[in-house]
């Protein structure tokens, strides 16, 4: 498991899981929702579409990665934890990376790799 979530190869184009947490660590520090919107009594629309989000997030990782939904659910976890934002925003930065790169060649090689080295 640690080496899913810390899997990344320098010497080539930026690894899968390396744009999603770059695209996160500069979203980390940036608090656009202003802090009463995001108080205690979210309503009902917005949590279930955090739920979305972090089910949709944990399928993307399932399939490219042939991991569980537990083992995708504990890397969310712990790059939120190791980055100190919400799953569900890296969830969001997750599905907007792969919405955004998904047709770039690189992109798709790079998550290759991630895969192999996974498994092999």
């Amino acid at each position: 498991m640690q080496e899913l979530v810390m899997s990344g190869n320098s010497s080539q184009s930026p690894s899968f899981l390396e744009m999603f947490t770059q695209a996160a660590d500069s979203s980390a520090g940036s608090k656009s929702a202003p802090s009463e919107a995001l108080s205690s009594d979210v309503d009902a629309d917005e949590r279930w579409l955090r739920h979305v989000e972090i089910e949709q997030a944990k399928g993307t990782l399932t399939a490219l990665f042939g991991i569980d939904p537990d083992d995708a659910f504990a890397v969310l976890s712990a790059q939120s934890q190791s980055r100190n934002i919400k799953v569900h925003a890296l969830a969001r930065i997750i599905l907007d990376t792969l919405r955004t790169n998904v047709g770039k060649p690189e992109f798709v090689q790079s998550a290759h790799r991630s895969l192999d080295r996974l498994l092999g």
